[in-house]
């Protein structure tokens, strides 16, 4: 059943990329949503299958009943597929969603009820991650603590004001590894009014064979987050990341679980030169970073156990001169 909470409009942005088998399924779940008001923005981005015929098809027959835009272009990455939708998007909110990921009927609906006065630039809900059986593998909902925006730094799982994100100029980073995080760093750069939420309602597919997957477990001239981290510290002109301990703390966690994930698919002497050439680049832009605060058993209140204890071990190696030890043994390329 399909219910009109608000007659604000919600333009749903989906890049594709070689995505047949999961358009259809797509299309149920836009169609479940208990929200109507909704433009569908469906960018295929240069797919080697038969994606953008699959969209034209399966979509044609919503028309009568939401908005649909059907784009092409050719391959240029999921960061320039979004900003893609988002330039071609109409709707006063803006929800993105990923082609083989799960929401709920009423994920939009809860949404936008939860800004119903319309005061906040961002809104954040919590996300599943599920197998391909849908078995949840984790469950993250999100309190109302500082910590949370960066529990969720994906541009699923919010709602954004348009109006926002076009009057800042925020758009995604053509880069190989996090143009996401890029996105979202902006944004909290440029407001305050966020909001949490605990419900949850997105499910994110553990995708093995994805291409952030198997992109984000090695370290080459590409796929490194010095470049990301030099595009962010350009737009950091009041300092308020470089000078922040929740911000330096996601930065330090980052690159720390960059780094661990990378020991899957990089040799041992490249992942060090890599670690060392990060930390360099962090102590000498943010003060204090490896004294931050935040890092221990108990903090940042929100994040999860494992998390803050991975992180903690790690620096108390680093203190102890231990953890290249550490990465050797960790690394199946020494």
């Amino acid at each position: 059943m399909i219910m009109d909470c608000s007659n604000k409009r919600v333009s749903l942005i989906i890049p594709i990329y070689n995505g047949t088998e999961y358009i259809e399924r797509l299309h149920k779940q836009i169609m479940n949503q208990t929200y109507s008001n909704i433009e569908i923005v469906l960018v295929d981005d240069g797919s080697k299958d038969d994606s953008y015929n699959k969209l034209t098809e399966v979509f044609s027959e919503v028309k009568d009943m939401m908005s649909v835009n059907v784009i092409y272009q050719e391959n240029a990455g999921q960061g320039a597929a979004r900003n893609a939708g988002l330039k071609a998007a109409t709707g006063e909110y803006i929800v993105f969603v990923d082609q083989d990921d799960y929401i709920e009927p009423d994920y939009i609906e809860q949404l936008v009820n939860a800004n119903s006065k319309d005061e906040f630039d961002i809104v954040l809900s919590g996300y599943k991650r599920v197998d391909e059986n849908q078995k949840v593998l984790l469950y993250v909902s999100l309190k109302d603590y500082e910590w949370c925006k960066f529990m969720n730094i994906t541009p699923w799982g919010k709602l954004y004001k348009r109006s926002f994100i076009e009057n800042n100029n925020i758009e995604f980073l053509p880069v190989p590894l996090g143009e996401d995080i890029y996105f979202n760093i902006n944004c909290y750069l440029h407001t305050d009014n966020i909001k949490c939420i605990e419900y949850v309602g997105y499910s994110w597919l553990d995708n093995q064979s994805s291409v952030s997957n198997t992109m984000y477990q090695q370290v080459n001239e590409k796929v490194n987050l010095k470049l990301l981290y030099e595009r962010m510290d350009q737009i950091d002109t009041e300092y308020n990341w470089r000078l922040n301990q929740y911000y330096q703390y996601f930065f330090l966690k980052t690159v720390l679980f960059h780094v661990l994930t990378a020991t899957k698919a990089t040799e041992y002497s490249k992942l060090v030169a890599y670690k060392d050439e990060m930390f360099n680049w962090m102590n000498n832009k943010m003060l204090m970073v490896e004294k931050n605060k935040l890092v221990g058993l108990f903090n940042p209140k929100g994040e999860r156990a494992s998390i803050r204890f991975v992180v903690c071990v790690y620096m108390i190696l680093r203190k102890m001169n231990l953890e290249n030890r550490f990465l050797r043994m960790l690394c199946k390329k020494v």
